[in-house]
């Protein structure tokens, strides 16, 4: 048996309240006024939806619509209302605002957070409602568990989501704190830092420590320059400063020959600032 359509009601727009939690923190102007531009020429093609609290009604869907409205000086917007539950209305906002492809990550990750938090609804149940795989859950579900300072970096785009999902697995957090400084640096791939996981498992990662001048663009306080231990002196080098190379375990002897040789020979200065990170 079909379903009889919804019927569209045209409602006053101040009669119309935005939601307390809503997704998308962050809407473009310019992109808002080009809609505006469209609803003046076309009209509103796809109406907003709405569900009714005490007298009034609470925006659930249409967001960058009804804002656009707004702009263009519609003050009848057509609606379609429907009588939701908090719950309810929860899961409609995040379906809805996922489907676009500008959704911040972080507004996406924490308002999904939100919704299982408030429907209690399991991932199964949460990738059903979004039409996504248990993985996109998840994902995101560690996306807000992520510190403040990774979570800055993804929402300026510094940092790419797969990147900070695989470098998770570095720890301690003060040595993933390191690493993440070094992929912002580095622009790096999911692949290297799949690579950096690994060498960090086998127990092959160097450590570091952040000096006290910033290195790159970063919002405050998330990372310092990364120094690295020079395995010939010894002494402590800006990172992109310093190379690695690998070395066969069995080799490692000559590197110990060759250090006390090039000490013997030429003791290095304290104004040398090219080092070599040794991996074994």
């Amino acid at each position: 048996m079909n379903e009889q359509p919804e019927l569209v009601r045209e409602i006053l727009s101040d009669q119309i309240i935005f939601p307390e939690r809503q997704m998308r923190r962050d809407i473009d102007r310019e992109e808002l006024h080009v809609l505006a531009e469209s609803i003046k020429e076309k009209g509103l093609i796809s109406p907003i939806t709405v569900r009714p609290v005490g007298d009034k009604y609470e925006l659930v869907a249409g967001q960058r619509r009804l804002r656009a409205c707004g702009i263009a000086g519609i003050i009848r917007i057509p609606c379609i209302v429907r009588e939701l539950s908090d719950s309810e209305a929860l899961a409609i906002m995040a379906a809805e605002n996922i489907e676009r492809a500008d959704v911040d990550i972080i507004d996406e990750s924490n308002f999904i957070k939100l919704v299982m938090s408030e429907t209690h609804a399991s991932v199964q149940e949460m990738a059903d409602r979004l039409n996504r795989g248990k993985q996109y859950v998840l994902d995101r579900l560690q996306i807000a568990e992520m510190p403040d300072y990774v979570q800055a970096f993804l929402k300026t785009g510094q940092l790419k989501m797969g990147v900070a999902l695989t470098l998770a697995e570095i720890e301690p957090e003060e040595k993933r704190r390191v690493w993440i400084g070094m992929a912002i640096d580095g622009n790096i791939s999911v692949r290297q830092a799949e690579h950096w996981v690994y060498q960090h498992k086998l127990g092959l990662l160097p450590d570091a420590t952040p000096s006290d001048a910033s290195e790159f663009d970063a919002p405050p306080g998330a990372s310092n320059i990364v120094m690295f231990e020079c395995a010939i002196d010894g002494k402590k080098y800006p990172a992109r400063a310093c190379r690695s190379v690998f070395i066969y375990e069995e080799n490692m002897p000559f590197l110990e020959v060759l250090r006390a040789e090039l000490y013997r020979a030429s003791p290095p200065s304290e104004s040398e600032h090219e080092g070599i990170g040794i991996s074994g």
